[in-house]
């Protein structure tokens, strides 16, 4: 027996086994597509909890590293005022300097920041110094060792009067301290 095929039934079977292939095209097209998303989703994540585990690794750090860090933020940011120290601060500074500091006058009480750029829950003190020196060059030269103490200090005004041989002026300072955090 045997079978013939007319040019229909081949050129209909061909359209079928197209159709067939069109249609498993399309359908692995969708479902990789979704594979491929997922699996990219999968490696950013992968990405991101490893920068996080890198972090965290530089960050581990000993309790004596923590202590050494804490002993210098109390030094530069005291939980209290600390009002002899910035005294004896500035009278050290004045006979390294070779500086005549004449008076320390405190111009406010303890007071609460309420600028922006200032963060929250810091307090200040605000002093005006008058001072005496030889030269501007040795004003100049204490008020760079004032700015360059441990202690964070911010100078918000100068006035002075330069003579021939004699240099007498004032400034004012504020101290910073936050007696809300305690560090034990």
């Amino acid at each position: 027996m045997q079978i013939k095929w007319s040019r229909t039934y081949t050129l209909l079977l061909v359209m079928i086994l197209v159709l067939f292939i069109g249609l498993f095209y399309f359908l692995y097209e969708n479902w990789m597509n979704s594979e491929r998303d997922a699996l990219k989703e999968t490696k950013q994540t992968l990405s991101q909890q490893q920068e996080f585990i890198d972090i965290a690794n530089k960050t581990d750090r000993s309790m004596g590293a923590w202590v050494i860090d804490s002993e210098i933020l109390r030094e530069k940011l005291p939980t209290s005022a600390n009002i002899d120290q910035m005294v004896l601060l500035i009278e050290s500074l004045g006979s390294s300097s070779n500086i005549n500091v004449k008076t320390i006058n405190r111009i406010t009480n303890d007071q609460e920041l309420n600028q922006a750029y200032f963060p929250t829950d810091i307090s200040f003190l605000e002093y005006q110094l008058e001072l005496e020196a030889a030269s501007l060059v040795i004003f100049d030269d204490f008020l760079e060792n004032l700015n360059k103490s441990e202690r964070i200090i911010e100078l918000t005004e100068i006035h002075y009067t330069d003579e021939e041989n004699f240099v007498s002026g004032s400034i004012t300072i504020r101290i910073f301290y936050n007696d809300s955090v305690l560090i034990n």
